[in-house]
């Protein structure tokens, strides 16, 4: 019986990594032709890697579960990154047809194996490889199997990665792999929460240079800070980082995701600290968090993400003690309006509006403007739910001072009473 094929787990997709695959199948197929035994020209992980390729095509249960142990002894032998990459392409191969055979290499042998090639895995292809094997081994499976590959010697295995992680491929790797392991719950969020797992991430910033790095690596960001009540990541360095990624998001996907590490950091509760929402929100409320938002609302192209970079500006609401100078500015006026413009589903009308009003309650009188006024009037069509019309509501009686006599309550009562 066929099997469909499974289409979680990300293929080759570099060239060099084509080239590997077919020089392995050619490499066998010389193994055979020219030689029963093996060539003192070649390793010995290479020659099994090679054969391990070639079962692939007949992949039948009793055909992935021999590569599985093929490769889980090949891994013994795996002293030098070009082994580790070799044999990590072939689990990666085996592991992505189907969820059969990604079923077949959730268990402790690979589990164990993997940990072992981590090791030797001392360049950025062999890095993302490894990588690799673990996020199509773990994604989208069980809880159990998530379980099974959570535990401290795989964490220290991808904290290892990461401080090898030096290209754009390799961090978006590393951060699958953690994304897929960083579990909400009591049992793990110390061993990913911890400051190995944060100094880890943070050395793979640098090389986060293309769109999907950005955009993975602000996901465990998000993931780690919110199972962490610990001052781990919610301290400066964290918020740089954030901010560096700020700069970098040039995508929908990724403005979207770094707004949402940057508004849960804001946002988060922290334990065991007498100060620390104190803390949090000086680290917060600056210019440079400032100007970082209002870039993000410039690139912000869905409603969806003009809708969580409004979302940002939450944390200069209640407890807020901050000069109006630093974040209600007519950059600020700018950007809101701005995003008022791209918001169409009723959560991100929600969000826009509030935003709008925490504007209007902190802003100098002379900031509050018609144009403001008319771009939360323009979402009115949008308000489709109780709470979207609730807080446009809000908003535009925070704007009252720009309505003539009267004009107010027709707005309100003509358009928004309809939602009920």
């Amino acid at each position: 019986m066929i099997l469909p094929p499974r289409k979680l787990a990300r293929s080759p997709t570099e060239p060099d990594e084509r080239m590997s695959l077919e020089a392995c199948r050619h490499c066998s197929q010389r193994h055979r032709d020219l030689s029963p035994t093996m060539s003192v020209n070649s390793s010995p992980t290479e020659a099994v890697t090679a054969t391990c390729v070639e079962a692939i095509a007949a992949a039948s249960p009793v055909d992935v579960m021999k590569v599985r142990n093929a490769v889980v002894a090949v891994a013994a032998g795996a002293m030098d990154a070009h082994s580790v990459r070799l044999a990590s392409l072939v689990v990666h191969r085996v592991a992505s047809l189907n969820e059969e055979a990604a079923a077949l290499f959730a268990v402790e042998c690979v589990r164990d194996a993997l940990v072992a090639m981590s090791r030797h895995a001392s360049t950025s292809s062999a890095v993302r490889w490894v990588s690799l094997v673990l996020h199509a081994v773990t994604s989208g499976r069980s809880r159990c199997v998530k379980e099974l590959f959570a535990n401290v010697a795989v964490r220290n295995a991808l904290v290892n990665l990461s401080h090898k992680a030096t290209t754009p491929s390799a961090v978006e790797a590393v951060s699958m792999a953690l994304s897929d392991l960083t579990l909400r719950n009591a049992a793990h969020w110390k061993e990913f929460s911890s400051e190995c797992v944060r100094d880890g991430l943070l050395s793979m910033v640098g090389s986060a240079t293309t769109p999907r790095s950005i955009e993975v690596l602000a996901k465990v960001f998000y993931n780690c800070i919110g199972f962490s009540c610990c001052e781990t990541f919610l301290c400066v360095r964290v918020r740089d980082a954030l901010l560096t990624m700020c700069a970098a998001a040039m995508t929908a996907e990724g403005v979207w995701q770094v707004s949402n590490a940057l508004h849960i950091f804001a946002l988060r509760p922290v334990n065991n600290l007498v100060n620390g929402r104190v803390k949090v929100k000086r680290m917060v409320t600056t210019c440079e968090v400032r100007d970082a938002v209002v870039m993000l609302a410039s690139r912000a192209t869905t409603s969806k993400c003009a809708g969580k970079v409004a979302a940002t500006f939450e944390w200069t609401g209640t407890g807020w003690k901050g000069p109006p100078e630093m974040f209600w500015t007519p950059s600020v006026h700018d950007a809101l309006v701005e995003l008022a413009s791209k918001v169409t589903e009723p959560e991100d009308v929600s969000a826009c509006a509030c935003a709008v009003a925490l504007f209007r309650m902190k802003a100098q009188s002379e900031l509050v403007t018609h144009v403001m006024r008319d771009a939360v009037v323009g979402l009115v069509r949008y308000a489709t739910t109780l709470h979207s019309a609730n807080s446009i509501k809000k908003a535009l009686i925070a704007l009252k001072s720009t309505y003539h006599a009267g004009s107010l309550s027709r707005v309100i009562d003509g358009e928004l009473d309809g939602t009920r």
